[in-house]
């Protein structure tokens, strides 16, 4: 019976060895990173006093504003250690509370909540796991180009690396950032927007932005329903350039090609951020959030 079980578990092992399966302390190595992020004060303390900052300020001023917290595990730049990526981004029902004042149609006011579900503007704070595991580090964000506020990527939209640089060997991401603002009259059926272009990579506990085109114009609301979007002007490589010519452009395609295999980031929305009890919880999201990622180029 002995020998029985002992043959019975080397088969068991010698069937995980042959199917490469990962080492128990890999496994343990990333849960217990998990832990670090979750444990981690200064990230969750600071990100959340921000957000109530946001919440302070916006109600101050009797807006119509508010603000949104969704958090990912990666591990952008492949070198095993963990970033926690807090995606904020500043909301506004203004132009819903404007349709219904002006009594605009049913169909007009949906349609503006269609529109009222682009943010006003999008940032982020990313810290990765130190090197030697027991704690965590701010990320550095450099923006290569165009303006630190009004340009900055929604990571959110971040889904797969489309190539590894041949050069660096840097995991390229390409990120397309819609963003709006709410119009100057607030009888308005046109809703301002920008469209950007991103090109961003994690490399030494920095990450790279570069803008690539930014794209300007005006959505225009119906009030028999609908939407309609208007570009109106189209920057690429610091020039001004037709809406023609950057549509048939080789950026524009390559932006458009998505690599065979398509990776994934697993955000969580976290609408409980106010609540008292949020950090108890957080570690049960990093697991959620880390088990959803997945590379599209290995």
């Amino acid at each position: 019976m002995t020998i029985s079980l002992k043959k019975a578990l080397g088969a068991v092992l010698a069937a995980a060895l042959l199917l490469g399966a990962a080492p128990a302390s890999a496994a343990v190595d990333t849960e217990r990173q998990l832990d670090t992020i979750a444990n981690a004060d200064e990230p969750w303390d600071s990100v959340l006093e921000d957000l109530a900052d946001a919440d302070s300020r916006y109600m101050r001023f009797a807006t119509h504003d508010y603000p949104t917290l969704d958090i990912a595990v990666t591990d952008l730049d492949d070198n095993g250690r963990l970033e926690v990526i807090f995606r904020t981004s500043r909301m506004s029902g203004q132009i819903v509370s404007d349709a219904k004042h002006f009594k605009k149609p049913e169909t007009y006011i949906r349609s503006m909540e269609n529109v009222a579900g682009i943010p006003l503007g999008v940032h982020a704070t990313i810290y990765q796991v130190t090197e030697d595991g027991t704690g965590v580090g701010q990320v550095a964000i450099k923006q290569l180009n165009g303006q630190p506020t009004m340009d900055f990527p929604d990571l959110k939209r971040l889904q797969e690396p489309h190539e590894i640089s041949t050069e660096t060997g840097a995991r390229l991401y390409r990120i397309h950032t819609n963003v709006r603002s709410n119009p100057t009259e607030h009888s308005s059926s046109l809703v301002p927007f920008r469209l950007l272009y991103h090109t961003v990579r994690l490399t030494d506990n920095t990450l790279y932005v570069r803008l690539d085109v930014a794209e300007e114009g005006n959505y225009s609301v119906y009030e028999e329903g609908g939407i309609e979007s208007f570009v109106q002007t189209v920057r690429m490589d610091g020039r001004e350039i037709s809406r023609e010519e950057f549509g048939q452009s080789d950026f524009l395609r390559e932006f458009r090609t998505y690599p065979p295999v398509r990776g994934s980031v697993n955000w969580i929305r976290c609408e409980n951020f106010r609540d008292e009890d949020f950090r108890a919880n957080v570690r049960t999201l990093l697991a959620e959030s880390w088990y959803g990622f997945s590379y599209g180029l290995r």
